[in-house]
């Protein structure tokens, strides 16, 4: 049971981060994903590749929920993502509300990634 809940919260947290490669489909998707308003060629593909480098975050934690050797590694990543955008919205404090909610999204994700984690090592059985 305990496994089914781990495996459980690595895909949850997993396609939380993968949501985003849909903002590789253009501006329409970047504005529906952070309220953001239409931005220079440049600027547009500065936030597809980021897209895309959730898109790959996102697909190795769901793998990590099946291939348990990656975990160790794609919850170090995971929370480095999630994290620092925590730590960056609180040094810049926007305003806009879908940023807000990201904000959010990741402090819960953040917390399902480290109960993860912690059950994780209590499966370990102790060599001692």
């Amino acid at each position: 049971m305990k496994q089914h809940l781990i495996t459980g919260l690595y895909l949850i947290v997993g396609l939380i981060n993968f949501a985003p490669l849909m903002g590789v489909l253009g501006q329409e998707q970047l504005s529906a994903l952070y309220q953001i308003p239409e931005q220079s060629k440049d600027m547009l593909l500065l936030l597809q590749h980021r897209a895309v480098l959730f898109g790959i975050i996102g697909g190795f934690i769901m793998l990590s929920a099946f291939q348990t050797k990656h975990r160790p590694t794609a919850s170090v990543v995971g929370l480095l993502s999630m994290l620092s955008f925590i730590l960056l919205y609180h040094l810049l404090e926007p305003l806009n509300s879908s940023l807000t909610k990201v904000y959010w999204i990741d402090i819960i994700a953040s917390g399902m990634l480290i109960v993860a984690v912690i059950l994780s090592v209590q499966e370990k059985p102790s060599t001692g």
